[in-house]
């Protein structure tokens, strides 16, 4: 059932993360507390898990944005727009928070590339609380925000 409502896959999601999206908007996701795969960390890892020094977290404030939020805000548009189109297999509240975070990203990706002229905008989506709700690191993104070189 799961295949019936992912396929096509879009390019801009990794399909792991595609199917346990969809899985739990249409669905229920369970947690299961014992360990079921063995994660190996090692220099050629494609994707994954990263140790986070404080090198590493400063690194990810500081470094350029490039695409990362364009791409962010095409994944969630896509998201929105296919649980859309999967009517009532999708609850009313999950299609309107889909729609939010595609909203909020969208809004991240359109943030001017001068760092003085984001600060308003950056703080209004803050005082909302958009960033608690949506942002993947929560006040840590507002930092990036407003200090990630354009």
């Amino acid at each position: 059932e799961l295949l019936e409502v992912a396929r096509p896959f879009p390019p801009e999601w990794v399909h792991d993360e595609w199917l346990a999206a969809l899985a739990a908007a249409t669905g229920r996701v369970g947690v299961l507390r014992e360990a079921t795969i063995d994660y190996r960390l090692h220099g050629e890892n494609q994707i994954g898990v990263t140790r986070p020094t404080l090198r590493y977290k400063l690194g990810r404030v500081l470094q350029p944005r490039g695409d990362r939020n364009a791409l962010l805000a095409r994944r969630f548009a896509i998201l929105a727009e296919r649980l859309a189109a999967l009517g009532d297999r999708v609850a009313p509240d999950d299609l309107r928070l889909a729609r939010e975070k595609a909203a909020f990203e969208a809004e991240r990706a359109a943030l001017p590339p001068v760092r003085v002229r984001r600060v308003g905008r950056v703080l209004r989506l803050w005082r909302t609380g958009a960033y608690r709700r949506f942002a993947s690191r929560g006040t840590k993104d507002v930092l990036r925000d407003l200090f990630q070189p354009a």
